[in-house]
């Protein structure tokens, strides 16, 4: 997938850092090439890292992608955003189209209970959040 997708899939809420030193907050309606250049949001992800980092006060939850200089599909399936993805086996996965739960499990166990249909759906939107236990929720909406 290439970056722009991942970027407009994302919902508000994660701050994702580029390569290490790009950071852009996604927001509603936000026009990402004032944000990247545009032969950046062209190359294909490689590596996705979500987790939550320490700010002063609270936290904020962050995303670190790596990209590569090759381009990218100009969708996502679920099995894409799962192959680079790197969470904490303590987070929770949550799969749904629309208003159907599809599944949800750690991320060493979510891709063995989804039968290979829902892997090759197109994601449309991921959200990040942490629930009440401070335990981290992905949650992917596909299509």
């Amino acid at each position: 997938m290439k970056l722009e997708v991942l970027l407009q899939a994302l919902q508000p809420g994660v701050t994702v850092r580029i390569n290490g030193e790009r950071e852009v907050t996604p927001d509603t309606g936000v026009n990402y090439e004032y944000l990247v250049p545009e032969g950046m949001l062209e190359q294909k992800v490689t590596s996705l890292k979500l987790w939550i980092e320490p700010v002063d006060p609270g936290i904020r939850l962050m995303l670190d992608v790596k990209v590569a200089d090759e381009p990218g599909d100009r969708f996502m399936t679920l099995d894409d955003l799962f192959v680079p993805l790197d969470l904490e086996d303590e987070a929770e996965i949550h799969i749904t189209r629309g208003t159907d739960k599809l599944g949800h499990a750690s991320p060493s166990h979510i891709r063995d209970r989804l039968s290979n249909s829902t892997l090759e759906s197109i994601v449309r939107s991921i959200r990040a959040e942490l629930d009440p236990m401070w335990e981290l929720l992905l949650h992917v909406d596909v299509a």
